[in-house]
């Protein structure tokens, strides 16, 4: 009796364990509003509905299989900048299945660089700068021209006063998409940083050199 309330119960427990460890998964309608518009094809319509074919079509098959784990890690995401409680909880949950992510959709995937680039923000909001900056341009070593990738090694350069290396990468993505705004607007305010810096600089200087021996 024992052996077989073990044999029933296991495969539950494994499988509870298992649910356990994945982020928060969008359900309602209204939980889909912050998403892209693939999460609602994928798990609110159901492969009866166009809009599944569509996406599954433009995603690639073997990407769009998988794609509501990278669903479940933006919504959870999302819940952990309106949720400090578990905030922690959600953005490690949140990793868990980009990793799956990772592990199961082809690199050549059209979205593993929005996905790789997601991660380098989780990475940081998690107080891991140094990582995230590896992720981001793991992001651009699988498309130059992703310049949310190189938006957000701007920004984590301009968050810790690095306003060189900021610039550097700014100028980096300008050169392969020079029309890109959000890299101009960071440009001109790594400008402006850098203006002030130099400023203080020779503020500093002139004082030195006016003091009284």
């Amino acid at each position: 009796m024992e052996n077989t309330v073990t044999r029933i119960l296991l495969p539950v427990c494994l499988l509870l364990a298992s649910v356990s460890a994945h982020g928060e998964y969008p359900k309602k309608e209204s939980d889909f509003a912050a998403l892209p518009p693939y999460c609602k094809a994928k798990l609110f319509y159901g492969n009866k509905n166009s809009q599944y074919n569509t996406w599954q079509q433009r995603m690639g098959k073997e990407t769009f299989v998988h794609v509501h784990h990278y669903c479940a890690a933006l919504f959870s995401i999302d819940l952990a900048l309106r949720d400090q409680a578990r905030r922690d909880f959600l953005l490690k949950t949140a990793l868990s299945e980009i990793a799956y992510m990772e592990k199961q959709a082809p690199i050549s995937s059209p979205l593993m660089p929005e996905i790789l680039a997601k991660k380098g923000r989780v990475l940081q909001m998690q107080g891991r700068g140094p990582e995230a900056v590896l992720t981001f341009h793991q992001s651009i070593g699988l498309k130059k021209n992703y310049t949310p990738a190189y938006m957000a090694i701007a920004d984590y350069y301009i968050s810790i006063g690095q306003y060189d290396e900021a610039m550097a990468i700014t100028e980096k993505g300008l050169k392969i998409k020079p029309k890109s705004r959000g890299l101009q607007r960071r440009k001109d305010k790594i400008s402006g940083k850098l203006s002030a810096v130099d400023k203080a600089d020779n503020s500093a200087v002139t004082d030195q050199t006016q003091k009284p021996d």
